[in-house]
């Protein structure tokens, strides 16, 4: 089993699992898993279809259940989720604006401030159901971060983006990491993006093959074998581009 680095104190640890087993319909999704988030990360999971990493996030957020192991959520952390999809019945006339407070105790003062980073102004008022993948992508993110987390949790959210929105998200994901101070972990397939921005790696095929620092995580033979040596050898010129140490 491999395991994410240890937090320097036990009062920064937000989330983690232990020995994290789990069976669905007889088969293994997910073995033997031990991570650790604290605050001031950023990890990001990557792996092949097929791997278990939604599965992964589900489990730990105790959407779905455990077969066996421990986890551990600090008590009062606010965790925001973002999921892959979100289908929204068209016979429910919900609009872009009453999503976004639905539920919300309170609105945040800045949520023109979110609309306008997410680049959903001109679909504030839109019947939820008739936005456009990438459009429903951006306004889950604006709702989670409505909700003011200490930890944002996202699951491929930009799996519906062009590449210029891809680009644009990842680059708002990093200013709000960087600024805000927002612990978050993600699920990601664009390799690219996620050697530039993220703090962390783990790299899951139903068990953490291998997890590090980008920089590092390419020279893993384990890396190699589940995405080829070419990809590793691209992946080597990637490097994380914040400033100083966050372990």
């Amino acid at each position: 089993m491999s395991k994410i680095r240890q937090p320097s104190s036990y009062d920064e640890l937000l989330l983690s699992a232990k020995n994290l087993n789990v069976d669905l319909l007889g088969k293994t999704i997910l073995k033997g898993i031990d991570i650790e988030l604290a605050r001031n990360d950023f990890i990001t999971i990557i792996g092949p279809n097929g791997a278990g990493k939604s599965t992964l996030l589900k489990v730990l957020l105790k959407i779905l259940p455990k077969t066996s192991g421990e986890l551990y959520l600090q008590p009062g952390v606010k965790v925001a989720y973002v999921p892959q999809q979100m289908k929204i019945p068209v016979t429910l006339p919900l609009t872009v604006d009453r999503f976004l407070s639905l539920n919300l105790k309170h609105v945040n003062q800045n949520i023109n401030q979110v609309i306008d980073q997410l680049d959903i102004a001109a679909c504030r008022y839109t019947l939820m159901h008739e936005l456009s993948g990438g459009q429903k992508q951006r306004v889950l993110i604006a709702r989670a971060l409505l909700k003011e987390p200490d930890l944002l949790v996202l699951d491929e959210p930009a799996q519906n983006l062009d590449v210029k929105g891809q680009l644009a998200l990842y680059q708002f994901l990093d200013n709000l990491y960087v600024n805000k101070k927002i612990s978050i972990l993600m699920v990601s397939h664009d390799l690219h993006m996620v050697m530039s921005i993220t703090t962390h790696v783990v790299c899951l095929f139903k068990e953490i093959c291998c997890s590090g620092k980008p920089k590092d995580i390419a020279k893993d033979p384990a890396f190699t074998n589940i995405f080829g040596a070419e990809m590793a050898s691209m992946m080597s010129y990637y490097h994380h581009n914040h400033g100083g140490d966050h372990e």
